[in-house]
């Protein structure tokens, strides 16, 4: 079934806050209340309790795939303009998942709140370049660089079952869609990998050397590993976006941690860093399997 999204105004500048799922019906509160505190069912309303939340944050930056457009051949001065082909997100995730165990009192016996989310974006890249109407940034656009974050967390409480429930758990990770590696030359013979923080956003980073009308010299650290995430076609715009991809966007990123398919943010196999080893792959394994995108609420 196709989902829609409706954006409305923001209350602060570059911001944008989704309130309810896409598709569903629930409860503006998110409350269960079939019984208060003051009820005389037996249960006590001071736990323990069973309390489970996840948030998911991110930070992002726009880049470009270039291609050649007009090209002139000569002997003495051959030109080459580029052109854009499309233009996709490097993200870089932060997420958490917890569950405690909690004797305070609350008014309710179950409680679910769904996971809400912010979005604050420049309309501007980091090279000094503008791009479409400012307006619409933070509103229907994440613009070319920003961050997005979780302002409530999802939250589901309810009585505390000592014969499932385990124990608390506690899990932080952080991770990339994206690393840069370089290609064998007479001057290294192994290859290196870094971590997608290295060059992070950087343009000419985007295609790798091997491949023609490039900015980058052979042997030089290109894009490696990405999924080409938030792909938009030819030259960027503002206008070019809507609400629906980046919910669609940040979806994607939040079913790459259930998966544990992001990679790790330090490593560096040439000198050793995050544990890295000459020729080393950066580990592709950060994630929490407990993380749950039905849990994400949009409107």
């Amino acid at each position: 079934m196709a989902r829609t999204i409706n954006p409305t105004t923001p209350t602060i500048t570059n911001r944008y806050q989704a309130s309810a799922p896409v598709g569903v019906l629930v409860p503006a509160s998110g409350v269960s209340s079939t019984l208060d505190g003051s009820a005389t069912s037996g249960i006590d309303g001071s736990g323990p309790w069973f309390i489970e939340t996840q948030s998911l944050r991110g930070y992002y930056k726009r880049v470009p795939v270039y291609g050649p457009s007009a090209t002139t051949f000569s002997l003495t001065k051959p030109t080459c303009d580029y052109k854009v082909g499309y233009t996709f997100m490097e993200s870089t995730v932060v997420a958490e998942y917890s569950i405690t165990k909690s004797y305070d009192p609350f008014d309710t016996s179950a409680y679910t709140q769904l996971q809400q989310f912010e979005w604050f974006g420049a309309s501007a890249d980091a090279y000094g370049n503008s791009y479409g109407d400012a307006s619409t940034v933070g509103v229907s656009a994440l613009g070319p660089d920003g961050i997005f974050q979780t302002t409530i967390p999802w939250q589901n409480r309810r009585l505390w079952t000592s014969a499932d429930d385990g124990s608390e758990v506690s899990y932080s990770i952080g991770g990339t869609k994206h690393i840069f590696r370089s290609e064998i030359t007479p001057v290294q013979p192994g290859i290196v990998y870094t971590d997608g923080m290295e060059l992070w956003g950087e343009f000419e980073r985007t295609r790798w050397p091997k491949w023609a009308n490039t900015f980058l010299n052979d042997g030089e650290l290109h894009l490696w590993g990405a999924d080409y995430d938030y792909q938009l076609p030819g030259p960027y715009n503002t206008g070019q976006e809507s609400p629906i991809l980046i919910a669609n966007y940040i979806d994607g990123l939040g079913t790459d941690v259930t998966n544990k398919n992001l990679y790790r943010l330090k490593w560096n196999s040439l000198t050793g860093e995050g544990g890295a080893s000459t020729g080393q792959v950066v580990p592709q394994d950060q994630g929490i399997a407990e993380y749950d995108i039905t849990r994400h609420y949009w409107t």
